[in-house]
C-alpha cells in the first residue's frame, strides 16, 4: 500500500502544480423533480411470491427465489409512483449533474457528450437512492439490475426521462450564462 500511494501521490504532484487557480463568480443551480412509476408485482407475480418466499423470522440462506419473492412482497407495499430529484449546477465553466440512481456508464457517458459544457460530472446516489437505473437495452438483455426489486423499482423508460431531465437542466444553466 506504502509502494501505491507513493506512486500515486507522485504521478499527481504535476497535476497539482498546473492546476490554474481563478476566482468563481458564478455559480447556478437547476433542479427538477420528475414523477416516475414504480414496477410493482402484478398479483400473478405477488401470488407466487407469496407462495416462494420462507418466513420472516427465516434465518437460514435464502434461494434466489425466495430472495425475489421477499422483494416482490417488498414492493407490493411502494407507493404507485416515486418522486425523483435531478439536479444540475454550473460552477464557472463545470456542470455536475446529479442523480439519485445508481447510473449504468452508458447513461454517464450519454449525458457528458451531449452536455452544452465541455466539463460535465454525472454524480450518481445524489439526494436519495431509488435503485439502478438501467437503459431500455439493458432491461431487454436483463440482468440482476433490472429485476424487479426494491433496489431496481423505476419504471422501464426511467433512465431516458432521467437522461432528458438532465441535458434539459444543463441547456437551462447553459442559456442563463
Amino acid at each position: 500500500m506504502a509502494r501505491v500511494g507513493k506512486d500515486l501521490s507522485g504521478r499527481s504532484i504535476p497535476y497539482l502544480e498546473a492546476i490554474e487557480y481563478r476566482a468563481i463568480s458564478n455559480i447556478e443551480a437547476r433542479e427538477t423533480v420528475l414523477e416516475l412509476r414504480v414496477r410493482k408485482p402484478d398479483p400473478a407475480r405477488l401470488a407466487w411470491a407469496k407462495e416462494t418466499a420462507a418466513p420472516a423470522n427465516a434465518k437460514l440462506r435464502l434461494s434466489k427465489p425466495q430472495v425475489y419473492a421477499r422483494e416482490a412482497i417488498g414492493l407490493a407495499g411502494f407507493p404507485d409512483t416515486v418522486k425523483v430529484r435531478i439536479q444540475a449546477i454550473r460552477i464557472g465553466g463545470l456542470a455536475v449533474v446529479s442523480i439519485p440512481c445508481e447510473v449504468f456508464a452508458e447513461t454517464g457517458l450519454a449525458i457528458k457528450s451531449e452536455s452544452p459544457f465541455p466539463d460535465t460530472i454525472v454524480m450518481e446516489l445524489a439526494n436519495g437512492y431509488h435503485g439502478y437505473l438501467p437503459t431500455e437495452q439493458q432491461h431487454e438483455w436483463g440482468g440482476y439490475e433490472t429485476w424487479p426489486a426494491r433496489s431496481a423499482y423505476l419504471e422501464v423508460g426511467a433512465e431516458k426521462i432521467i437522461r432528458n431531465a438532465a441535458l434539459g437542466l444543463l441547456e437551462e444553466l447553459k442559456s442563463a450564462q
